[in-house]
C-alpha cells in the first residue's frame, strides 16, 4: 500500500480505507498532515482525514503507545482539529492506559504503585 504523494494517499484512503490496520491509520495521519501544505485540492484532503479519524477509532484498541504518541504528535504540530471530537480524547485514554500497564510491568504487577 505505498503512495509517492499525498494526492496518492487519499486516493488510496478512498479506496482501501477498509483494509487498513492501526499501522496504516498512524502512518497515513502522520504522513497526509505533515505534506498538508502541497497536497492538492483541500477537500479531498479533509475527507482523507475525516475517514482516517473513523478508521483510527475504529482500530484504536490495536494502536501501541509509539502510534498513539505519532499520531498525537504530528496533530499537536500541525494544530490539526479533527472532527471527530472524541478521538483525541479516546487517544489520550489509550496512551494513559498503555504508560499505567507499563509502569506495573516494570514495578511487579503491583497496583497503588503508578
Amino acid at each position: 500500500m505505498g503512495a509517492r504523494s499525498a494526492s496518492e494517499l487519499c486516493t488510496l484512503i478512498e479506496a482501501r480505507l477498509a483494509e487498513f490496520n492501526h499501522l496504516n491509520v498512524s502512518t497515513a495521519f502522520r504522513t497526509l498532515l505533515q505534506s498538508r501544505r502541497d497536497s492538492g485540492p483541500r477537500g479531498v484532503v479533509e475527507r482523507a482525514l475525516q475517514a482516517l479519524e473513523a478508521a483510527a477509532l475504529r482500530t484504536i484498541d490495536a494502536f501501541g503507545a509509539q502510534h498513539v504518541s505519532n499520531t498525537l504528535h504530528i496533530m499537536a504540530k500541525r494544530r490539526y482539529r479533527p472532527w471527530e471530537r472524541t478521538l483525541i480524547p479516546e487517544l489520550e485514554t489509550r496512551r494513559t492506559w498503555q504508560t499505567r500497564c507499563g509502569r506495573m510491568r516494570r514495578w511487579g504487577g503491583r497496583p497503588g504503585r503508578a
